[in-house]
C-alpha cells in the first residue's frame, strides 16, 4: 500500500497503525492522489471554474468537519481524511491567484496573517469549539505567509534557516517520528516525553539525528534524483 501510495485507505480500513512510527504518511497518500487528479481537471475545466469549485471546497470543508465525526470504520475514516484536503486545494488557489492579474496588496495580506494567528492558537487548544476550523485557518495562514513570500515582501522568508528546513522537510517529516520513538525505547525503555532532563536530552538528540538524516537524504537521493528528472523531462 506504501509503495502505491494507498496508505491512507488502508489506514481507514485497518484503523489506527499503533505498530508503525510513520502514520503521518497517510496525509503523503492523500497529497499524491490529489496531485494524480488535479491535472485532469485543469485540463477540462477554465480557470474561473476551478477557483469556484476550489474556492467552495475550502470553505465547506470545515463546515463538514463539524458534521462528520471521525470514526473508525473505513468509510467514515476515509471521508474524514478526504476533509484535510483543503490545504492543497488552497494551494492550487495561491497558484491561480500567483498567476493572475490580481495582485492583493501586501499590507492586506499581512493584517490577515495577524488577525489570523489568534484564530490558529485558538484552534489548537484541548477541545476548543472551534477546532473544526483548524485546518482551513492554517491553510488561509499560511496561504498568506506564500503570497508575502512570492511577492517577496517577507524578507525573513529568504534566510538560510528556514531554506534549509524548507529543503529537507519533507524527509523530516518522514523521519522524526522514528528517530523520536526509537531512540527513547533505545535509550530510556519508555514512551517519548519531555518530563525531566534524560528524556529532554534524548528528545533533542532526536531532532538532531532527523535533521541530520533528512540532510543525508537531500544530498545523497533526492537531489540527485530531481537533477536527473529535470534533464530528462520538461515541465
Amino acid at each position: 500500500m506504501f509503495f502505491l501510495f494507498l496508505q491512507n485507505f488502508s489506514l481507514g480500513w485497518y484503523g489506527d497503525w499503533n505498530w508503525i512510527t510513520v502514520t503521518m504518511a497517510w496525509s503523503l497518500a492523500l497529497e499524491e492522489q490529489f496531485y494524480l487528479t488535479l491535472p485532469l481537471a485543469v485540463k477540462r475545466l477554465d480557470t474561473k471554474t476551478l477557483v469556484r469549485m476550489t474556492t467552495l471546497l475550502v470553505l465547506g470543508a470545515p463546515v463538514l468537519r463539524f458534521f462528520v465525526p471521525n470514526t473508525p470504520h473505513a468509510i467514515g475514516s476515509l471521508l474524514h481524511q478526504a476533509l484535510f484536503g483543503d490545504g492543497l486545494v488552497a494551494g492550487f488557489l495561491c497558484a491561480a491567484l500567483v498567476r493572475s492579474h490580481f495582485k492583493p496588496r501586501s499590507i492586506c495580506l499581512g493584517t490577515t496573517v495577524l488577525v489570523l494567528a489568534p484564530l490558529v492558537v485558538i484552534t489548537h487548544v484541548t477541545s476548543s469549539p472551534v477546532e473544526f476550523l483548524r485546518e482551513t485557518s492554517l491553510a488561509a495562514f499560511y496561504s498568506c505567509i506564500l503570497l508575502l513570500a512570492v511577492r517577496g515582501s517577507f524578507a525573513v522568508l529568504r534566510s538560510f534557516v528556514l531554506r534549509f528546513f524548507g529543503t529537507i522537510s519533507y524527509t523530516l517529516y518522514l523521519v522524526h517520528q522514528s528517530a523520536l520513538v526509537y531512540l527513547h525505547h533505545i535509550v530510556r525503555h519508555q514512551q517519548p516525553s519531555n518530563l525531566g532532563g534524560k528524556a529532554t536530552f534524548v528528545s533533542i538528540a532526536a531532532l538532531l539525528i532527523s535533521i541530520a538524516a533528512a540532510w543525508f537524504s537531500w544530498v545523497l537521493l533526492e537531489k540527485p534524483l530531481l537533477s536527473w528528472a529535470r534533464r530528462k523531462f520538461r515541465y
